[in-house]
């Protein structure tokens, strides 16, 4: 399974941000960023972010740093 460029993104850095905050790292909108993470929630088949962040780590989609 791969990840967009974008989704990847969100992925790497959803621990403890918030949309706003990884919309500005992004530099992307609030809605946009949203719009990513329920995009990779169903790619992982997860619920939330935290399933998300453990699921793209052990998939080794995701490098933890």
């Amino acid at each position: 399974m791969l990840l967009t460029k974008r989704k990847a993104e969100a992925a790497r850095i959803l621990k403890g941000r918030r949309n706003k905050e990884i919309g500005y790292t992004l530099g992307i909108a609030e809605p946009t960023v949203r719009l990513h993470l329920t995009h990779l929630f169903k790619t992982l088949h997860v619920l939330d972010r935290t399933q998300a962040a453990m699921v793209a780590v052990h998939r080794g989609l995701i490098r933890v740093e």
